[in-house]
């Protein structure tokens, strides 16, 4: 991108506070973007002014995607790098801590393909944000309806996997793509219930 066009973008400015984030890899010192205080960037990595702004962008489209209008109401972002991370997945939702955490990767135009290959729609833009924020939908609803989340991955399992048979029993192709089928075949249901509702949602859109 040249100069001129980079200086329609945000400048991305960082508070001084660091927030302390266990990972697998240890602790991650993240720092707020004063502008857009949802997104937070980890240290040692630089998010620039265009990723800032698509990374809104895919935060609202897909927010729209899933019945939200209020991106108010969206969990917090966390960026970092994969290994920071410590996952091979592009994304995930935290539901104990109520983080999305995305690789800075993923907003790499050049890389987006490649790092949701597994998922569904692979050269949509959205795809991996829709799913984390259908897994953020489901957990934020249970979690208006019970007092602790402690028993929340078994339930959400358990229904997930309701729902799948379903699905399968009205003639549903589950195989939606190869993270729901190892999903499945791992007893991960939840993973592969989201997995079809990400590609019924995007295709409805």
């Amino acid at each position: 991108m040249s100069a001129t066009s980079e200086q329609y973008y945000k400048k991305v400015t960082l508070s001084s506070e660091k927030e302390e984030v266990l990972r697998p890899t240890g602790i991650v010192n993240f720092r707020q973007v004063t502008t857009q205080p949802n997104v937070h960037v980890a240290e040692g990595i630089t998010l620039k002014p265009k990723q800032l702004h698509e990374l809104q962008q895919r935060l609202h489209d897909a927010a729209l995607a899933i019945g939200i209008d209020d991106l108010a109401v969206l969990p917090p972002v966390y960026v970092a790098a994969e290994t920071q991370l410590g996952t091979n997945a592009p994304a995930l939702y935290n539901w104990r801590q109520d983080k999305v955490y995305i690789t800075l990767s993923l907003l790499d135009d050049e890389k987006l393909a490649d790092l949701q290959r597994d998922g569904v729609l692979p050269e949509n833009c959205l795809s991996t944000m829709v799913h984390e924020l259908i897994h953020w939908k489901d957990a934020a609803g249970y979690r208006k309806r019970h007092p602790d989340m402690a028993g929340y991955a078994d339930w959400i399992n358990q229904q997930s996997k309701k729902k799948i048979v379903e699905l399968a029993k009205k003639g549903y192709n589950i195989k939606v793509s190869r993270y729901a089928i190892k999903s499945f075949l791992s007893e991960q249901f939840d993973e592969t219930y989201v997995e079809i509702r990400t590609l019924q949602l995007l295709q409805k859109g």
